[in-house]
């Protein structure tokens, strides 16, 4: 059994015990796909989130499983409202793996097919890891500061055609946890997080020790000074002593 074998097994178990149905099954695969070992000697260093995220040749180490549940329409990163349960497989075995530890980093990678602009189609495969990122976060709860988004167009094709293409027009969810440097929070990369959620939602508590390469910097508010209280000396009234001169007897 590989190093990770009791982690697999314990966290396909917990995917069994959530729902005791299809949902449950469809958890385990993902689960076991996204826990795969980094083979040893594969990963030369640990990087930055923004070198994962430019570098193929790292994130192609890393143990990845693509979302066939969800097929965008052509020129579009809207998914149907209808289609969000769609998500909930992927959502539940996130939610597990987190569970069991805490310091999982995952990277949702945007897709397109191949016709249209270069630079269109990237934007545009953005937009739809974004989006997932977005029902993710909003419908299901997974902490936002997990997981990254990226978006890639054309150049990775699952199928290398130059027409269009449904099954091109994917995202694909990718485990980073093994290639990032472990306590560094990263600031944030332009053009590849997706922009603050306008409506905050409620996170799973999280230990205060455990960084999130992710977290952007935040600046804390300054403390309000305390009220200044007018300083006024204590003076020490000592009481009057006699007069005596200095060549004469004191009288005690």
């Amino acid at each position: 059994m590989h190093p990770f074998g009791f982690l697999i097994i314990a966290l396909t178990t917990a995917a069994f015990s959530l729902n005791a149905n299809a949902t449950a099954s469809s958890s385990q695969k993902i689960i076991q796909k996204l826990m795969q070992p980094t083979a040893s000697g594969t990963l030369k260093r640990t990087y930055s989130v923004k070198e994962v995220l430019d570098n193929h040749d790292i994130r192609r180490h890393l143990s990845q499983v693509d979302i066939d549940t969800i097929v965008f329409r052509s020129n579009s990163a809207q998914i149907k409202p209808k289609d969000y349960g769609k998500l909930q497989d992927i959502a539940q075995a996130l939610r597990i793996i987190l569970s069991h530890n805490p310091r999982e980093y995952f990277l949702i990678e945007g897709h397109t097919d191949a016709p249209g602009n270069k630079n269109y189609n990237k934007k545009l495969s953005y937009l739809r890891a974004s989006t997932v990122k977005q029902i993710l976060v909003r419908g299901y709860g997974i902490p936002a500061d997990h997981l990254a988004v990226a978006g890639y167009g054309e150049e990775f094709l699952k199928i290398k055609v130059r027409r269009k293409e449904p099954r091109n027009r994917r995202v694909t969810f990718r485990r980073i946890t093994a290639a990032l440097v472990p306590q560094t929070a990263a600031r944030h990369v332009p053009g590849s997080f997706m922009p603050a959620l306008k409506k905050r939602t409620t996170l799973p508590f999280m230990p205060p020790s455990v960084k999130s390469p992710f977290a952007r910097h935040q600046v804390k508010p300054a403390a309000k000074p305390k009220p200044l209280t007018p300083f006024a000396p204590r003076l020490i009234v000592r009481p009057a002593l006699p007069f005596v001169p200095p060549n004469s007897a004191k009288p005690f």
